[in-house]
């Protein structure tokens, strides 16, 4: 069976100076098959904030928590929401 997780981007504003690193990161490793970097298939950086690029935000998203920490280096503010069940 499993789990599914949803990720919630709330408001997740990209550090002013980042956004061009950021983008550059998520088109570099958006196909890496370790980590979470499959995840970056399903986001993008609109007008300074990162967004979910994908149809809906549960499923199995394995490497959240760690997807997350990282995130956490480009962002000025904002929340990322992990619900698992």
């Amino acid at each position: 069976m499993g789990y599914t997780t949803r990720i919630e981007l709330v408001d997740v504003r990209v550090r002013r100076g980042r956004g061009a690193a950021l983008r550059r990161y998520i088109e570099e490793h958006k196909g890496d098959t370790e980590g979470f970097g499959w995840t970056l298939n399903y986001v993008r950086v609109e007008s300074g904030f990162l967004v979910w690029n994908a149809a809906d935000e549960s499923g199995k998203w394995y490497g959240a928590e760690e997807f997350a920490r990282w995130l956490a280096g480009y962002a000025a503010g904002g929340k990322v929401i992990l619900h698992s069940e």
